[in-house]
């Protein structure tokens, strides 16, 4: 039995056109020109989350009113060893320092913030990881040397100028090392970040 002409033809207008789409997609897809869209989608669906911080954590922030207040533009390394001092007294079990600490203020102070790191003795600190496009930034020994462990918090731009994501790792031949966060959460769990099947990657579990 034959089918009619029409109901054929219409099939394969129906094919060509789908294979049409998917190629002109893929295509739009390989030149980036479909990442903004992406994006906007992504930010959409991450606005409609509302999922609470966990109670295990704490985030300090040093803002700009209190920089203004202080009259200063970098951080005071006197008001880094206090907080510190103050989360290790109130038990804090995991310190996460997301400043950099390259160089050198004054002998009085950093002696104050090495004291502090030490005293408290579970301080992860900030480095920027050498890949190329930035240059690697480490702690000066004074400080890494009491401090616990290091993280890089080197973060991918995307084509809009925004942050969205964050490495966990990041190695070359020489050298590898974890984020800032990883850094924390594995000193914190106590347990090294492990890869499973697939490509995934388990933590505390």
């Amino acid at each position: 039995m034959k089918m009619p002409s029409h109901r054929v033809n219409s099939t394969v207008v129906g094919l060509a056109l789908a294979v049409l789409v998917t190629l002109l997609v893929a295509a739009a897809a390989k030149l980036g020109l479909l990442e903004g869209v992406e994006l906007e989608a992504y930010d959409y669906l991450v606005s409609r989350q509302s999922l609470p911080p966990p109670n295990e954590l704490l985030f300090i922030d040093f803002d700009d009113a209190a920089m203004e207040r202080w009259g200063v533009s970098q951080i005071p390394r006197d008001k880094l060893a206090a907080l510190i001092e103050k989360a290790s007294s109130g038990g804090a079990q995991i310190i996460g320092l997301d400043v950099l600490l390259d160089e050198g203020r004054g002998p009085e102070e950093d002696a104050q913030l090495a004291r502090a790191i030490g005293d408290a003795g579970n301080v992860v600190l900030a480095t920027v990881f050498d890949d190329g496009q930035q240059q690697g930034v480490e702690p000066l020994p004074l400080f890494r040397k009491p401090a616990l462990s290091t993280g890089f918090t080197n973060l991918p731009q995307d084509s809009d100028g925004f942050l969205r994501r964050s490495f966990l790792w990041m190695g070359t031949t020489q050298r590898k090392s974890e984020s800032l966060a990883l850094a924390v959460a594995v000193s914190y769990l106590g347990r090294p970040l492990q890869r499973g099947a697939g490509g995934s990657y388990h933590l505390g579990g």
